[in-house]
């Protein structure tokens, strides 16, 4: 990669950056200002916000390190070292923690260990109908959904067509997303036992099978894919769909900015995917982590969100040769370590926030600093310990000739794997 080539990724680790300080700001609040955390949602949903920019600059750099590798394999490989090392251990942690502070992990942990280990190493947890150990590991499953669609269609040679999948899945989302079942295998735990298995199991033989380039490898990772969003997603039917279309229309941002398809395809999907998303939540609700609003403040809040990180995303490719500062370039390095990590710190510091939060703002002050500090210094060991020793063990596979090249795609140390979520009934926003 070019030195200039370098500089241009910047805007992505600027944009990262800024994404998880707002998840981080939206949880902190819960301890130290919920009044702050509401007031700001009578503007945009700060955790929405910086969920979708996490998920657009997925949708933007993911697929494009498929084609610079040029083999699915390589990439799966890559995605393993990258995410898993950081993840097994904030779970492993999470779960010794546990032993001395029950509260740092949901009961289901302890009552049903193997689903939800399993489940977790799937990273379907959140569409197998489990909990999140940690609750801001629900968007690792989409994350997760994103890979196995674009694998796929890179398999059956149509991932060129990246728009035209983005209004596809946004065009589901508004047909079916009023009728199809939602959390259909949620509360019985044989049954989301059972479907933990079939789903490790299609997932595990899915992924060989692409990693060959055999089609009913495609195959059987769309249709896991599209029978989990069909039958058992945690909150509204047609949220799924519009996530992943999200995701695309960040692909097809990227191919336009590369010459590869037109402008006007890629400007095509994103009115679709927005267009589709305000139908949606107008007409089918189901919005997470809305509890304490109003159903108009809702409706709104999500939105603005979600037009706010397409706005900035598309200043950010706007401005993409300017100078980025070093602390939000570094931020954007660590922050899926920061992703991780924040909530753990939270909790552990969660009562002495909260009494923060009775002796006034120099308090409330005072805490917030500090444990911003905790978190980025956790972080950045988290980064440097972990992250990075696994991706140099995972680049020890995969060197070799590639058949695609593409001077401005970052190396599989830069690549962001995406974030967390919001939501009731387990969940909290990113």
């Amino acid at each position: 990669m070019t030195a200039s080539g370098a500089g241009r990724l910047r805007w992505l680790d600027a944009l990262r950056g800024l994404a998880v300080l707002a998840v981080v700001f939206e949880h902190a609040c819960d301890y130290l200002a919920p009044e702050l955390k509401h007031a700001t949602r009578h503007v945009a949903h700060a955790g929405i916000f910086g969920v979708t920019l996490f998920f657009l600059v997925s949708g933007y750099i993911v697929p494009a390190s498929i084609e610079r590798r040029g083999d699915v394999r390589r990439f799966w490989i890559g995605r393993l070292f990258r995410l898993y090392p950081a993840f097994l251990a904030v779970f492993a942690v999470a779960a010794l923690l546990s032993v001395w502070r029950p509260g740092m992990v949901p009961r289901a942990l302890r009552e049903h260990t193997g689903t939800t280990v399993l489940s977790h190493l799937t990273m379907l947890q959140d569409m197998l109908g489990g909990v999140n150990v940690q609750q801001q590991f629900w968007t690792l499953t989409y994350e997760m959904l994103f890979y196995l669609l674009v694998t796929a269609a890179f398999v059956v040679r149509v991932h060129r067509f990246s728009a035209e999948i983005a209004m596809v899945l946004a065009a589901v989302a508004v047909v079916v997303g009023g009728v199809l079942p939602s959390g259909r295998f949620a509360g019985d735990p044989l049954a989301l036992r059972n479907l933990t298995v079939v789903a490790a199991a299609v997932l595990v033989v899915g992924v060989v099978a692409v990693c060959r380039r055999h089609v009913a490898g495609a195959v059987l990772l769309a249709a896991l894919v599209f029978g989990l969003l069909a039958v058992n997603q945690p909150g509204g039917p047609w949220e799924g769909f519009v996530i992943l279309a999200v995701m695309f229309t960040g692909t097809a941002l990227y191919r336009a900015e590369q010459g590869q398809i037109a402008v006007g395809r890629a400007v095509l999907a994103v009115g679709t995917v927005l267009g589709a998303a305000v139908f949606a939540v107008h007409r089918y609700g189901g919005i997470w982590d809305m509890v304490g609003m109003t159903e108009p403040l809702a409706r709104s809040s999500w939105l603005s969100a979600v037009v706010l990180a397409l706005i900035v995303f598309g200043l950010g490719m706007a401005s993409q040769r300017r100078r980025v500062p070093r602390w939000l370039s570094w931020l954007g390095t660590v922050s899926y370590s920061v992703y991780l990590t924040h909530v753990l710190v939270l909790r552990l510091l969660g009562d002495h926030l909260v009494q923060a939060r009775a002796a006034g703002i120099p308090a409330r002050l005072g805490w917030a600093a500090g444990c911003l500090g905790v978190t980025l210094v956790v972080s950045g060991l988290c980064h440097r310990l972990i992250e990075l020793p696994f991706q140099a063990l995972g680049r020890r596979f995969t060197d070799g000739p590639k058949l695609h090249e593409l001077s401005d795609m970052p190396r599989p140390d830069r690549e962001f794997s995406g974030p967390p979520r919001s939501g009731s009934a387990g969940r909290s926003s990113p």
